[in-house]
């Protein structure tokens, strides 16, 4: 049985693609990887396309851009955005004290505003990070202090973050170790 037996499977759409929630590793992908391919391509300067070369594979290129975008991100609200994108590339790539450091920086910005829902985003994206370092105590934390910041929030960033929540339990309950046998 997977961790997220039950778990109802989390999808989300933005720029016209679909993307999917693994319900084991909690990764996203697109259902339409070439269109997705091509979107980045034509679409270099977008924020998004730091997150969507990343769910790609393309991780080099998804930290270059990455980090070209940081300078241009003199507002703490679009900084932390793209501190964000930039740690969940480093997690990706398994850097992930560097990534956790990334993460601290973008929630000292996001922590200076009111700005729930993306202090709820980034939260939830450090504690994925957390997991995948094998931090379940940390994890489940910031999880459950992004749902706890996504009271008003709409059903599909509730989902996200109680799917979180319930692989964050699963795998206390396994000692921390994935059930997917992956």
């Amino acid at each position: 049985m997977s961790e997220a037996a039950g778990a109802t499977p989390v999808e989300f759409v933005a720029d016209g693609f679909t993307f999917r929630v693994d319900p084991v590793t909690l990764r996203d992908s697109c259902t339409d990887p070439a269109g997705l391919a091509e979107f980045c391509d034509a679409h270099p300067t977008l924020p998004a396309t730091v997150a969507y070369l990343r769910m790609l594979g393309r991780l080099d290129e998804a930290e270059q851009r990455g980090l070209a975008t940081l300078p241009d991100s003199s507002d703490p609200a679009r900084r932390a955005a793209a501190l964000a994108r930039l740690a969940h590339v480093q997690q990706w790539q398994g850097r992930f004290d560097e990534a956790l450091a990334t993460f601290e920086a973008a929630l000292a910005d996001v922590e200076r505003l009111d700005h729930p829902r993306l202090h709820a985003s980034v939260l939830q994206h450090r504690a994925k990070c957390r997991l995948d370092a094998g931090d379940l105590c940390g994890a489940l934390a910031d999880a459950r202090a992004a749902l706890d910041l996504r009271r008003d929030a709409d059903e599909d960033e509730i989902a996200s973050t109680r799917l979180l929540i319930s692989v964050c339990d699963a795998r206390a309950r396994t000692g921390g170790e994935r059930t997917d046998r992956r």
